[in-house]
């Protein structure tokens, strides 16, 4: 018996899961530089102390929309505005081509953070 082609439309569904969107919008920005981890004046390794690792993601998707809320870290003396839009177009884009999910709403908000200088502590 011959099997008939079957219509790509009708063939089925992919249902991405909301922890798989939210690990690629994170390594779409790792892979921009961003940083993974967020320092401040008290000192390198805070943000394992507060909880506040970056890049972190917020995803919501209603039916084939993502709405994305994501915070990343840019150390100086990196510009903030086209690092914002690199982010925005990247994950545009990679959202798009790995889960043909479109991304409705985007908001970047970038940290300022503290290059550590590699001083350690006198002795």
């Amino acid at each position: 018996m011959a099997e008939q082609a079957i219509d790509p439309a009708e063939r089925g569904r992919l249902d991405v899961r909301h922890r798989v969107l939210t690990r690629i919008v994170e390594q779409a920005i790792r892979g921009l530089g961003a940083s993974s981890e967020r320092t401040s004046a008290l000192g390198e390794g805070v943000g394992r102390l507060t909880g506040q690792q970056l890049p972190r993601a917020d995803v919501r998707v209603v039916g084939r929309a993502v709405h994305l809320h994501v915070e990343v870290g840019c150390a100086w003396p990196r510009p903030v505005a086209s690092f914002a839009e690199e982010v925005r177009t990247t994950l545009r884009e990679e959202v798009r081509r790995q889960t043909g999910l479109d991304v409705r709403t985007l908001e970047v908000v970038v940290h300022p953070l503290v290059v550590a200088t590699g001083r350690g502590r006198v002795a």
